[in-house]
């Protein structure tokens, strides 16, 4: 499969690919997850938030509906019985998990990565407005490393680039979404791409891209 300029092959998906250690970033909360496999499908472990100081239970399936999907829940967490995080796990590297999360009302984007914790710096302070999409990415995911560059149009309009290497540049356009503000879509031929920027530091979109027949995390890193 050939996805903005990368080639890779899906495969199916053992939740045994998935156990290890990660770094995870939840709205640019950084933590440390530590899962194991149970069976075909299942992972547990925990969780220790870099914000708060503590350690969590962790369980999670992985497959379902979606062949690359994932629900993950961090157990006695931020206020709630659970605080679920759902997306879509890599097939190609199998070193990336993202996607989304609800805290009480609010959707945010979250990304999981097999590296050592890296600090994510503020772009702005203040609530989100459509411009702060617009900049120069680097997009890393089974699909990437490619260069993505995006405009604010006015409204909610964003438009942009993908640079793919050797294939030339892929027209993006899409909007953000007027009841998520954190969310924008953005289409380039097949492929949809559906990601959120972290509030706080308004440095990075973590999401997925849609392409027939498949769900690929990914998530966007702000070079200028």
């Amino acid at each position: 499969m050939r996805v903005f300029g990368s080639e890779f092959t899906l495969t199916t998906v053992s939740a045994d690919a998935f156990a290890g250690q990660y770094t995870w970033y939840d709205d640019g909360w950084a933590g440390a997850l530590t899962v194991s496999a149970h069976g075909d499908s299942a992972l547990s472990g925990q969780y220790t938030s870099l914000r708060f100081g503590t350690t969590h239970r962790v369980t999670a399936t992985v497959g379902g509906a979606l062949p690359t999907g994932i629900a993950l829940d961090i157990h006695d967490f931020n206020g709630l019985d659970a605080q679920r995080f759902t997306g879509c796990v890599g097939t190609g590297s199998r070193a990336l998990i993202a996607g989304v999360t609800q805290w009480r009302d609010e959707r945010y984007g979250f990304y999981a990565v097999r590296d050592a914790p890296r600090p994510i710096a503020a772009f702005r302070v203040g609530e989100v407005e459509p411009g702060d999409f617009a900049g120069r990415y680097t997009l890393r995911g089974d699909a990437g490393p490619v260069r993505v560059e995006l405009t604010h149009t006015g409204g909610r309009a964003v438009e942009g680039v993908v640079h793919r290497p050797g294939d030339g540049p892929l027209p993006l356009a899409g909007a953000v979404d007027p009841d998520d503000p954190l969310l924008v879509t953005l289409t380039a031929g097949d492929a949809v791409l559906s990601v959120r920027l972290f509030s706080r530091p308004k440095n990075v979109l973590a999401g997925w891209i849609d392409v027939p027949g498949a769900r690929i995390p990914c998530y966007l890193v702000r070079t200028a």
